[in-house]
């Protein structure tokens, strides 16, 4: 764009219609800075500042990301707001990709830095980096040296498919509401390994923490 392209447009444009047109290039400067991303990362759709992609995907998200995908291809950047993320639609893409190191990590979302006080988020779930991989072997060591993955593991979690059928029994065939039912029978094996008593299916604590995990999941 030549200089005097640029003064022939400023000439144009009436004292009155000034602040019009500094709103104009501050939000073409937002939009251009908003659009502008590393050339290491895949293409995708234009978005809007702060929204990002939000406005775009609708009520069915997953059908826009598959119209997006026959545009810019099986790898694609979409935002969910202030939230970058490379977006994979390809099965066999999807298997190499979770057998990489370099997809193990943990994005920094506000309410996992919240839950550890802004700084790095802390615990098996959510931890990140080294601190992920320490926390994560210790685990998989822990469990394993207390019957995880063995004999042990099979005979706990046939007891709780004899003790959930016995509970589908004493229901008499009458309709009954099953969405809290497989919660504790499903954790009670590996709850039984860790602290080496199972779960009691009444516990109203146990309860209150199955009914929380529904309600968030």
């Amino acid at each position: 764009m030549s200089a005097g392209f640029i003064d022939h447009i400023v000439k144009s444009v009436r004292f009155s219609d000034l602040p019009t047109f500094v709103l104009l290039v501050v939000l073409f400067q937002m939009w251009y800075r908003t659009n502008k991303s590393p050339s290491n990362l895949p293409p995708g759709p234009i978005k809007m500042p702060v929204l990002g992609h939000l406005p775009f995907l609708g009520s069915q998200p997953h059908k826009r990301l598959v119209q997006w995908k026959s545009k810019y291809g099986p790898i694609m950047q979409v935002w969910f707001g202030s939230y970058r993320a490379v977006v994979i639609q390809d099965v066999d893409l999807i298997r190499k990709s979770l057998n990489l190191k370099t997809f193990s990590g943990r994005p920094d979302l506000n309410f996992l830095l919240a839950r550890s006080n802004g700084k790095q988020s802390a615990g098996l779930v959510v931890a990140d980096g080294w601190h992920w991989l320490e926390q994560r072997r210790f685990s998989i060591r822990y469990l394993r040296d207390n019957g995880f993955g063995t004999n042990k593991m099979e005979t706990f979690s046939q007891l709780e498919a004899d003790k959930l059928l016995l509970r589908l029994k004493d229901t008499n065939q009458k309709p009954t509401q099953v969405l809290n039912m497989f919660n504790i029978a499903v954790v009670n094996p590996l709850w039984t390994i860790m602290f080496s008593e199972p779960l009691d299916q009444n516990d109203i604590e146990a309860k209150e923490a199955s009914h929380r995990m529904n309600r968030y999941s």
